[in-house]
């Protein structure tokens, strides 16, 4: 921990295993609390959709950094494991605040593998481990406690909201939830310039004039095939880039929209099903960061399209907040601008210089 930190009150954000959007909801959540009890902000997205460190994809703008608060976008275990020393909210996290990151570990331990068997086999033989991280305490009594932790978190689940002032020097936040504030904490980012290379290569491959198409298939079902046949007159001649968890999307958009040029700019694997957001802590960093940076490319190059087309669940309870994101992405390229920096096409004020004080403030 620096010398700077250890000065500062800390709000904890730990976004709980989710996916972009309501990664970037919870990170605007902890944002305002941190304003509000003038605390610093610590973004530990290492057990969310990213299974990485968050300043790997985005950065604070200047102006954010300039703002009331500092925040930080990488936390490692040894910093953790200073945190542990301190007095922290909820209490049942004092001294064991890695225990968020092993409960999360545990509960997907095997979703990768193809049998129930072998997976229940990898649940148990997880259980008794702890991350193996050396900045943690492993004994055999610390592997017990665990176990009797997690065991009694369902009966008398964790309470982790940060609504109200706390005397702790550490808060943590560590919830999941979607919405549309998502759009608010890209209000404070822009992304590195690994990703901006990425996105820009990508948006020249896509060029001026394309229409764009996303369709989540995996965890939350479509109709795709209706999707597409409904859409395929109206995209007749056009190019159309579609963007899918499903590699079977990909495949029907090709057949169905026949009369138009189809293209992506990512590669879609097949998932068996699965979310590609929950299957991360399986893969090495290499792989996490190369399906990370195909995630943020295709979302930029689905905003920057002429028309973007995204579908209904099936049956509809709730919708992809990825689309969602996209959606008002296309509708803002002043943001997009932000996120990936100047652009010939996007002759628009910076975002961050558009927004209003009372946009920070903003609960939605």
């Amino acid at each position: 921990m620096t010398a700077e930190t250890d000065r500062h009150r800390i709000l904890l954000c730990i976004p709980y295993w989710c996916g972009l959007n309501d990664v970037l909801v919870q990170i605007w959540k902890s944002y305002q609390y941190a304003i509000d009890a003038n605390r610093q902000l610590l973004i530990d997205t290492r057990v969310s959709g990213f299974w990485d460190d968050f300043d790997n994809y985005f950065v604070a703008t200047d102006a954010t950094q300039a703002g009331p608060i500092r925040i930080t976008g990488r936390v490692s275990d040894h910093e953790i494991k200073q945190l542990n020393q301190r007095s922290t909210y909820p209490a049942a996290r004092q001294g064991r605040i890695e225990f968020c990151h092993r409960e999360i570990q545990l509960r997907c331990a095997g979703d990768h593998l193809p049998s129930r068997l072998r997976r229940a086999v990898a649940f148990a033989t997880n259980l008794f481990q702890l991350p193996p991280s050396k900045e943690f305490t492993n004994t055999f009594t610390r592997r017990i406690y665990f176990i009797a932790d997690f065991a009694l978190k369902r009966l008398r689940p964790i309470d982790y909201g940060c609504t109200q002032p706390r005397d702790e020097e550490v808060v943590i936040h560590h919830r999941s939830g979607g919405g549309q504030a998502s759009f608010h904490a890209l209000g404070l980012l822009t992304l590195t310039e690994p990703v901006r290379s990425a996105v820009r290569q990508a948006l020249s491959t896509c060029g001026d004039d394309y229409d764009a198409i996303h369709i989540r298939n995996t965890d939350i079902r479509t109709d795709y095939r209706t999707f597409l046949a409904l859409a395929a007159s109206r995209l007749s001649g056009r190019r159309v880039l579609v963007c899918s968890d499903d590699l079977a999307v990909i495949r029907a958009a090709k057949e169905i929209l026949d009369a138009s040029q189809v293209f992506t700019v990512t590669t879609t694997e097949d998932a068996g099903g699965q979310p590609l957001h929950k299957l991360g802590v399986s893969r090495d960093g290499e792989e996490r960061r190369r399906l990370n940076i195909n995630m943020l490319v295709d979302l930029l190059c689905l905003a920057s399209s002429r028309e973007l087309l995204i579908t209904d669940s099936q049956p509809q309870c709730c919708n992809s907040g990825f689309s969602g994101l996209a959606k008002l992405l296309h509708e803002h390229p002043a943001l997009i601008n932000q996120l990936v920096g100047s652009d010939a096409r996007l002759e628009h004020q910076p975002y961050s210089q558009q927004r209003s004080h009372s946009a920070l403030s903003s609960n939605n």
